[in-house]
This record gives C-alpha cells, sequence and structure tokens, in this order.
C-alpha cells in the first residue's frame, strides 16, 4: 500500500505548507475551495500535482493526483505566482462515456 509521503518531492520536502492535512479528492467533490500553492511532481506512476488549498473554514489541506484533466490544468504557468486574485474552484467527479470510468476534474 503506497504512503502519502510517496508522492511528495522528495528532493524538496520543505516546501510551504508541506504540513497540511491530506484530503482525497473523493473527500473533496463539491467542496469550495480557495488554491494556495501547486506543485507538479514526477514519480513512478507519471506526472502529478500536489494541490494546496483552503476551505471555507480556513482549513488547509493538500490533495495528490495523477488525474490527466488536473495535471493539464496546472501545468499552466498561470499557477506559478498566486499573489493576486484568489482562485477558487471545487473539485467535480465525471463519468468517461467511453470507458464507463470516474475520473476527478477542477471547475
Amino acid at each position: 500500500m503506497a504512503r502519502v509521503t510517496d508522492y511528495e518531492d522528495r528532493n524538496d520536502r520543505a516546501y510551504e505548507y508541506s504540513d497540511a492535512e491530506y484530503l482525497a479528492l473523493s473527500d473533496a467533490v463539491d467542496v469550495p475551495m480557495t488554491l494556495l500553492q501547486r506543485r507538479m511532481y514526477d514519480n513512478e506512476k507519471g506526472e502529478g500535482v500536489v494541490i494546496v488549498c483552503k476551505d471555507c473554514e480556513g482549513n488547509i489541506f493538500k490533495m495528490f493526483t495523477h488525474s490527466v484533466p488536473i495535471c493539464n490544468l496546472m501545468r499552466n504557468e498561470a499557477f506559478d505566482d498566486l499573489g493576486g486574485e484568489p482562485i477558487e474552484f471545487m473539485v467535480k467527479k465525471g463519468r468517461s462515456k467511453k470507458s464507463k470510468m470516474d475520473y476527478f476534474y477542477l471547475a
């Protein structure tokens, strides 16, 4: 069984919010969040992203995913510096029409 720490960037464990509580994407569906930071990483499963976010009660969480739609979005350089306006999002769950598999995306 893999642990959350297996997916963190082993070369830079001291990034901001590294102590944030883990939140599974499935537990974050339809919960309004504010993006604080994102970190792209690669491991044996391929490209992934750590999303650090805050809920409406001020709790800070980190979510890990290899979801292709989420990684494609988070790879955008616009997320390199989040010093401006807060970016609000929700995790959504969809179902592929072709494969009938569930997937997650951000809205």
